[in-house]
């Protein structure tokens, strides 16, 4: 799948596109185009230990590059930073990128 500027500034439909990359060990990594974790177990780094232990290890970086923030968040009535503006595009495949 590939998600070029216009849809990635689309917070609605970039935040609902999701990709998840396994390790063939019970560990993952998943999130959204738009860089958001809109679900629990959203994190770069994510150990499995089936069924009851998950431990998120990194759950997000906040990319900052000379100044211009490049990450997004949810918070309650409000997105900041809005780095989902600045993104040009998304690819799933081989790997999210």
């Amino acid at each position: 799948m590939r998600l070029g500027r216009d849809e990635l500034r689309d917070l609605q439909r970039s935040r609902e596109v999701e990709w998840l990359q396994t390790d063939g060990l019970g560990g993952f990594a998943m999130g959204t185009a738009a860089g958001m974790n809109t679900r629990r177990y959203h994190g770069w780094c994510v150990s499995l230990r089936p069924p009851v232990e998950r431990l998120v290890l990194l759950s997000r970086l906040e990319e900052d590059v000379g100044g211009v923030e490049l990450a997004v968040n949810q918070y309650p009535g409000t997105i900041h930073p809005r780095g989902h503006e600045r993104l040009v595009a998304f690819e799933s495949s081989p790997c999210p990128r």
